[in-house]
């Protein structure tokens, strides 16, 4: 284990983040910034997979320690709020699915997806709930935007099937979190100003 985390940057850098800490200070008039992971990260080899993939859960829970160390002090020195965006899921066999599955939604394992790591994507997803309720109840302000079970949904629109059945680049799916997050702002932000059925923007 200590191998992997030699690895690990003590700073979450522009290339490993997304956006790093400086050009979020340089915005501290906002006051929402929002993070997602990477959906497509691959932490397994497939010519060489581990024998315990308890070593890359630790290294990933570690990990997100870190990028909430990171999140606080960006908290500390900016009034923002943040939203992390859960981690999405592929779909075997994309090109078979013609239409959403709006019933019962499940992702099922597939002999084939342990060489894409998908399988890991829920269990990664659960570390960012368990650690963001951990980081809320110090004062961290940070919510965790579930869109993995609406994702799940819509194994029908995944661009190249079946080169890519992980990516999601049709009209319909992306708007939908977009929906969802702007929703969760306006939630947040009534007030007894607010009045119903008002415009939420002019």
């Amino acid at each position: 284990m200590n191998r992997y985390l030699e690895r690990l940057p003590q700073s979450i850098s522009h290339a490993s983040f997304g956006t790093s800490i400086s050009e979020v200070q340089q915005e501290s008039n906002e006051r929402y910034c929002s993070k997602e992971d990477y959906a497509n990260g691959h932490w397994i080899r497939r010519s060489n997979p581990p024998s315990s993939l308890e070593d890359i859960r630790d290294l990933y829970s570690t990990t997100t320690q870190r990028v909430l160390k990171n999140l606080t002090e960006i908290h500390h020195s900016a009034d923002i709020k943040i939203w992390y965006r859960a981690s999405t899921p592929g779909h075997v066999n994309c090109q078979d699915i013609q239409e959403p599955a709006v019933v019962d939604p499940v992702w099922t394992p597939h002999p084939g997806a342990p060489a894409w790591n998908w399988h890991l994507m829920e269990p990664f997803n659960d570390i960012w709930k368990r650690r963001i309720e951990e980081a809320r109840s110090t004062g961290l302000e940070i919510a965790y935007l579930d869109v993995w079970p609406m994702s799940l949904q819509r194994g029908d629109s995944h661009l190249l099937p079946p080169n890519d059945c992980l990516h999601f680049c049709y009209q319909g799916v992306v708007e939908e979190w977009q929906q969802f997050l702007w929703q969760e702002i306006v939630r947040e932000s009534v007030n007894e100003d607010y009045e119903i059925g008002s415009p939420i923007y002019l």
